[in-house]
């Protein structure tokens, strides 16, 4: 599959996504979304939705053969690995040196439904989307970790949990490969984030102002509108 480094974005699987602050956010971050492609693209941080959702880590992309571009270290600074069983937690400089010992495990929120609900009944999360000009909120996110932590961690095998995000944290659980008992837990913070997907609602009136609620929250990619 797919894996390349570019400036402000991320490309998996032949997908875009979005680098812009992404060590400022989590799972369920709200706020408005900066459409300059030219300069950066992505999620103004502004809060992360109330409230309990399923997710299910996905994947692990082991980014020691990723493409990158010339620019691809120009952004990011310095990252914090996210901990597995309590280790790790280490910051990392952005340099295409730190990519052979790093992964990345994807963890998607499963359940547009549910998101949707939680948007709607956490009126605060509610009216940001409403009231600024390009509402977002992220449903995606894919994770920097230590590789030699997760070496023992079967990621498809995992099952779907629900978590909130408490203090920029939650934790989730990874299955044990084959021979290796017990799980891996992976504890998720601000800063060990590295890209994101968005989602777009969608409210109830063509005049946004005058909305009462989501109705849908449509998939969003680095570069479209």
């Amino acid at each position: 599959m797919e894996v390349t480094i570019k400036k402000n974005h991320f490309i998996y699987n032949g997908v875009k996504y979005f680098r812009k602050a992404a060590e400022s956010l989590n799972l369920g971050s709200y706020g408005n979304k900066d459409k300059n492609v030219f300069v950066s693209n992505g999620l103004i941080h502004d809060d992360t939705v109330k409230g309990k959702f399923p997710v299910k880590p996905v994947t692990e992309i082991k980014l020691q053969n990723a493409k990158t571009d010339n620019n691809a270290f120009s952004v990011g600074g310095t990252f914090t690995t996210a901990k597995v069983n309590g280790k790790g937690g280490v910051k990392v400089n952005w340099t295409k040196d730190e990519l052979r010992n790093l992964s990345l495990i994807k963890i998607d929120i499963t359940s547009e439904s549910t998101l949707r609900k939680l948007a709607n009944d956490d009126r605060n999360c509610f009216n940001k989307l409403k009231d600024v000009k390009n509402g977002r909120i992220a449903d995606q996110i894919f994770v920097i970790v230590e590789s030699n932590l997760i070496q023992n961690a079967s990621i498809s095998a995992s099952g779907s949990a629900d978590v909130s995000v408490l203090n920029d944290k939650f934790s989730i659980n990874l299955a044990g490969s084959a021979g290796h008992t017990g799980s891996l837990t992976l504890e998720v913070s601000a800063g060990s984030v590295f890209a994101y997907a968005l989602r777009k609602p969608k409210f109830d009136t063509r005049m946004k102002k005058n909305a009462k609620k989501i109705e849908n929250l449509d998939r969003d990619e680095w570069g479209l509108g």
